[in-house]
């Protein structure tokens, strides 16, 4: 059994894979309802078989405050998933949500959490042991993903959900990445072993080399320059 706790908006009832459902943030906004639907409709193209447990923290629209996260994420380590899907980022860090990522990361839980590719640091991404995944444009497909293995930010995934363009960038692509890894994990694999076999098979990696970024692109079996040097980016991981 293959349980992710998606915290995010309420899901509805029916939804696909949804098992359990929980109010941490009174309301019933449509907008988080469609983010949250995005986020499960993601997941759920890399591992077909995740259930969902949904913890929502979002009401009315997409804001949230720091308490309401660290219960959802305290939540979820009572009821032991693989993986938590945070999609979502907090401006400014919190030590009580920082104990509760380092809580659930010792229970065995992965914790994947968005992290915009332009802008400040974002948490719970930017906490040790948290997998921060952003858009990648290279990404086309919900089955590719990219090891980009940078400073604030480990993995890069596909940034548009099928059938729910509204839903764009970091959350989406966290979302598709917590599904491949999610699919990994439901195939007996440890957690150190499926992120092993994802740093291995992912599309195009990128690391510093000397002065500009290289980037590996597998599929095309070729090497290229990308434009962007490590100037470009700013922000930093805790």
């Amino acid at each position: 059994m293959t349980r992710v706790v998606l915290i995010d908006g309420m899901l509805p009832p029916g939804t696909p894979g949804l098992v359990a459902c929980e109010a941490l943030r009174p309301g019933e906004g449509d907008v988080a309802a469609a983010h949250a639907l995005a986020m499960a409709a993601a997941l759920r193209a890399g591992c077909p078989e995740a259930l969902i447990v949904n913890l929502a923290i979002f009401g009315d629209g997409l804001a949230t405050d720091a308490a309401t996260v660290t219960r959802a994420l305290q939540r979820s380590a009572a009821l032991r998933p693989v993986l938590v899907l945070a999609a979502f980022g907090m401006a400014r860090a919190d030590a009580a949500m920082e104990a509760a990522c380092a809580a659930l990361g010792a229970a065995g839980a992965c914790i994947v959490a968005a992290a915009p590719a332009r802008g400040g640091t974002v948490w719970p991404a930017a906490f040790t042991g948290v997998l921060a995944v952003q858009g990648d444009a290279r990404c086309v497909a919900p089955d590719e993903w990219s090891h980009l293995a940078l400073p604030q930010v480990d993995f890069g995934a596909c940034p548009v959900a099928a059938g729910h363009e509204h839903a764009r960038g970091a959350s989406t692509a966290a979302a598709h990445f917590a599904g491949l890894l999610a699919k990994r994990l439901a195939g007996g694999l440890s957690a150190a072993e499926a992120l092993k076999a994802l740093r291995r098979e992912a599309r195009c990696s990128r690391s510093l080399r000397r002065g500009p970024w290289l980037i590996l692109c597998r599929r095309r079996r070729r090497r290229c320059i990308s434009p962007c040097g490590p100037g470009r980016e700013t922000s930093r991981r805790r």
